[in-house]
């Protein structure tokens, strides 16, 4: 890889010198593509690698090189505390307040269950995905997991099966991105205020 980069750059040197000379110029485009493709294969086997491994950090290191995630906050112009507050007030509940949100038991006609999920169901669902959506909190691009849908979606059928069979579902599988949108609700049109959220 690096000797086709050194070709390439002396042939960058070369039609700089003779601009108007169209082999050169062809030399430099099809050695330009061939380094292209090496670095390409280079970090598809980087990702093959570190996806295949079992140390689960340089997966993610490479999962977050890949997509160019970048963690970025900006501070909101009405206090996060507000907000809550506020939604929290405006809310209510339908569950009877002695109701402790543990199930005693579930007979099956009353109830529902949670079937396991097949390969070709979870591929078929990620490429259904809108890849214009923004991520959620686990940060992964919607693109990112249409892209990759069919070389994802075994892993993902047996994190899901496993979390089916074993009847525990993730704190993180429970979390989600909230944005308040700001509606100029009252008079006071600023954004200071929670209930013009």
């Amino acid at each position: 890889m690096l000797i086709g980069f050194c070709v390439a750059w002396e042939y960058c040197k070369k039609v700089k010198s003779d601009p108007l000379n169209l082999n050169l110029q062809i030399d430099l485009k099809y050695t330009q593509r061939m380094v292209k493709s090496h670095i390409s294969k280079y970090k598809k086997t980087q990702g093959e690698n570190a996806l295949s491994s079992n140390d689960m950090r340089a997966a993610w290191k490479f999962i977050k090189q890949a997509t160019n995630l970048k963690t970025t906050t900006t501070k909101p112009s009405v206090s996060l505390d507000d907000l809550n507050k506020h939604f929290a007030h405006n809310s209510s509940s339908t569950a009877p307040e002695n109701w402790s949100g543990n199930v005693a038991s579930c007979s099956i006609q009353n109830g529902f269950s949670l079937q396991v999920m097949s390969t070709q169901s979870i591929s078929h669902q990620l490429l259904r995905i809108n890849g214009k959506t923004s991520t959620g909190p686990d940060g992964l691009p919607a693109k990112f997991l249409k892209k990759t849908a069919v070389a994802i979606a075994p892993n993902i059928a047996k994190i899901f099966n496993t979390s089916i069979v074993s009847g525990r579902f993730p704190d993180s599988w429970k979390q989600a991105n909230i944005t308040a949108i700001y509606g100029q609700k009252s008079g006071n049109c600023t954004k200071r205020v929670p209930r013009n959220f």
